[in-house]
């Protein structure tokens, strides 16, 4: 390739062979041609490098780390031999509907007030069969900013982020699980605005290797690692119990198990401590973090009141945390309704087309 590509599309790949060429394929077929492609081979045992090399295409290049750096180094890896102006991530097992680079780079073009931009995700089996399910994440700049208190507000494989920026922060590399969640909480503390598009651009596989109890307990650990920093910032104290119980807030039954009416005692008190809080420091914008609150405040009483019934809707109902929630939920339930089944018959279509 000659002269500077708008975009460059980086996959960190360790031991995917079986996935990558649905990946790269899919890079490959997209409807923005001003592209670069760089795969990281990150010291795989099997034939990921082999796959690679086998894609005739100038756009595809090849980086190979003799060991494995892990997922951040990787990143970082790709981004060092990165061209473009933007830089647009996809994991190795997951794959881009044709119209995403497109949209996000006339998107960021529009908004040069933002940082980078994530999209919502559809999801596939292992098989690459696409099944009906849509992944949103807040549209809103201070929504997804308030968000960040608890979860990620970006799904990694959608992210187009500007090259400069991300050179700027990178991935930190001590984090072996949600390096990515740690770069967004990190920017936006800094200032950086994030956003999503309320539109299906990526396809997430759903496989047997994706995630387990050890993986999962690793990825609390170091998200409780994230908690610290950003409730230290803001000034609020906590012990491991709280970090425990926090981690647990916005999560759904599967996830976050049994709820006692004792942990509701201790959800309202420290909820409301974060909101007195942020109105001390200034940190996100009240109206988004207050409704943020509220759905955990929401999530923890339903978990609760499938256990212990009207004992746990009435805290809700009684609750000054109630009005946010309700809010909140408001929101969330009219994109779902807009968008929910529209867009899902929607990604069914572009996998079959």
């Amino acid at each position: 390739m000659s002269g500077r590509p708008r975009v460059s599309v980086v996959i960190p790949a360790y031991n995917r062979a079986r996935y990558l060429p649905a990946a790269i394929g899919s890079v490959l077929g997209q409807s923005f041609a001003d592209f670069e492609l760089i795969v990281v081979d990150d010291g795989s045992t099997d034939d990921t490098a082999e796959v690679v090399r086998g894609i005739a295409d100038p756009r595809l290049r090849l980086v190979t780390n003799p060991v494995s750096l892990g997922i951040a180094g990787a990143r970082n890896r790709g981004l060092d031999h990165a061209r473009g102006e933007y830089v647009a991530a996809l994991d190795s097992d997951d794959a881009a509907y044709p119209q995403r680079l497109a949209r996000q780079v006339a998107f960021l073009d529009a908004r040069p007030d933002l940082a980078l931009v994530g999209s919502w995700s559809s999801w596939m089996d292992e098989r690459g069969r696409t099944l009906g399910r849509v992944k949103r994440r807040p549209v809103d700049a201070d929504d997804a900013a308030a968000l960040l208190i608890f979860n990620s507000c970006l799904t990694q494989s959608s992210v187009m982020i500007r090259t400069a920026v991300l050179r700027e922060y990178r991935y930190n590399e001590a984090f072996t699980m949600s390096s990515d969640f740690e770069l967004w909480a990190r920017m936006a503390a800094h200032g950086c605005r994030i956003a999503n598009l309320p539109e299906v651009l990526v396809r997430l596989r759903e496989h047997g290797t994706r995630t387990t109890r050890e993986k999962a307990e690793r990825v609390a650990e170091c998200q409780r690692a994230i908690y610290r920093w950003q409730l230290d910032r803001l000034g609020v104290r906590y012990d491991e119990a709280d970090l425990r119980r926090h981690h647990l807030l916005p999560r759904s039954p599967k996830k976050a198990g049994p709820t006692d009416l004792a942990y509701l005692d201790w959800a309202e008190d420290w909820l409301q401590r974060l909101a007195d809080a942020n109105r001390r420091r200034g940190w996100f914008e009240p109206g988004a973090f207050a409704r943020v609150l509220g759905r955990a405040w929401a999530m923890a009483c339903y978990r609760a009141g499938r256990q212990h019934g009207w004992p746990a809707l009435r805290r809700f109902a009684r609750s000054p945390l109630r009005r946010p929630a309700l809010s909140g939920l408001r929101g969330q339930l009219a994109l779902e309704l807009a968008g929910g089944p529209w867009l899902a018959q929607r990604a069914r279509r572009q996998a079959t087309a």
